[in-house]
């Protein structure tokens, strides 16, 4: 996955990722293998030092129940129940 152009949507993006990821209930290592992925990659990702590509983005949003257009774009429409 491409970065947003702009740095406020990627802390965004992190912002997002992180809430998901904490009301999902999972440990970083269900995560993972949730995702196909290593903890130390999904530590990259909840941290900002790394972005998820396409395929990685996908498997993210079945994990965690969330849309990728809420997650990347921050589309309010497409929000889970829980997203404040």
């Amino acid at each position: 996955m491409r970065p947003p152009v702009n740095r406020s949507d990627l802390t965004d993006f992190y912002r997002r990722l992180v809430q998901a990821f904490y009301h999902s209930g999972m440990s970083q290592g269900d995560f993972a293998r949730r995702i196909g992925k290593s903890r130390k990659t999904v530590d990259a990702y909840l941290t900002g030092r790394s972005t998820p590509d396409t395929k990685a983005l996908r498997e993210i949003c079945y994990a965690l129940d969330v849309s990728a257009d809420w997650l990347v774009l921050g589309d309010e429409r497409r929000s889970p129940k829980w997203w404040i």
